[in-house]
């Protein structure tokens, strides 16, 4: 039986809270009601705000006019450094209240066999829950490995390559403005830096270093060796392990299948007591209770 947490707030309560954490997703989505279970005890208000790149740009205008909103997204293509900075320096005054999630997506943290296995509602074993994971990450390490290369690539592409002029006295006809774009040597070096990192021969070494990365050495991923765990889409693989390992049913008797088999399997497991949860699950409940003042 899960145990319980003391001082769980009422529904009036979270509604009447000035903090509020926005997540991705809309009001259905599995990472509202994931992490309201896991904030249950913390008067704070859990709203969806749609994809990431909206979450992010919602944090960087809203925070200097609400400090007591605070935003998480899910790692996506972000580096460790991005994200370590994020929690580290949380809640910065200069920047915004964003955090990010170490983990590809939410539902990576249910991929830990440990923590899985906790779940009521398994039909397998550790070992064979295990086997299930590894199984799925396969099939799909191949499509995230050459995603992740692409999305790196596109990264790398849109980088901030040339500054935005500032001074009129120094285009004040269209002569001197055609003059001035034709002398940016910038435009050239971004020519020669675009066909360099487009190489065939720099695409592929860039995705052989994602494939190494992600299986530390191992020709398919293992437990223990590399950063698959962390870094392939998660979504995906814990869909098909659920569907395969699990059984839930509702009051009715009537077999869950889907996301409403998630979400059931999703609250049992974050409604376990704080300690029985992943590290930074236990590290968003800290900050997050001492920004509300519960710590």
């Amino acid at each position: 039986m899960a145990s319980q947490r003391w001082g769980i707030r009422s529904e009036e309560a979270q509604q009447q809270s000035r903090h509020r954490l926005f997540v991705e997703g809309i009001d259905t989505s599995v990472d509202r009601s994931t992490i309201e279970y896991l904030l249950e005890d913390i008067s704070i208000r859990i709203e969806p705000l749609g994809p990431a790149y909206s979450i992010k740009d919602a944090a960087d205008a809203l925070h200097p006019h609400h400090p007591d909103y605070y935003f998480l997204i899910d790692r996506d293509h972000h580096h460790d450094d991005f994200v370590q900075a994020c929690w580290d320096n949380f809640p910065d005054p200069g920047k915004s209240n964003l955090l990010v999630w170490p983990r590809r997506e939410l539902e990576n943290y249910f991929l830990i066999p440990d923590y899985l296995s906790k779940s009521a509602h398994k039909t397998k074993n550790k070992t064979d829950l295990k086997k299930c994971i590894l199984k799925h990450a396969k099939k799909r390490l191949y499509l995230d490995a050459v995603n992740i290369t692409i999305t790196e690539l596109r990264e790398t592409l849109k980088g901030n390559w040339i500054q935005i002029l500032k001074n009129p006295e120094d285009i004040s006809t269209k002569d001197a403005a055609i003059r001035k774009l034709k002398g940016l040597n910038e435009f050239n070096n971004h020519i020669t830096q675009t066909n360099d990192t487009l190489k065939i021969s720099n695409i592929i070494k860039l995705f052989e270093n994602t494939l190494k990365s992600l299986l530390g050495g191992k020709n398919t991923p293992q437990f223990g060796h590399g950063n698959w765990l962390e870094i392939l889409r998660g979504k995906h693989i814990l869909r098909a392990v659920l569907s395969e390992c699990f059984q839930v049913k509702d009051r009715d008797g009537n077999v869950l299948q889907g996301p409403q088999q998630m979400k059931y399997v999703l609250k049992q497991l974050v409604q376990l007591d704080l300690k029985e949860q992943p590290d930074d699950f236990q590290r968003l409940h800290e900050v997050i209770a001492g920004q509300v003042g519960q710590a």
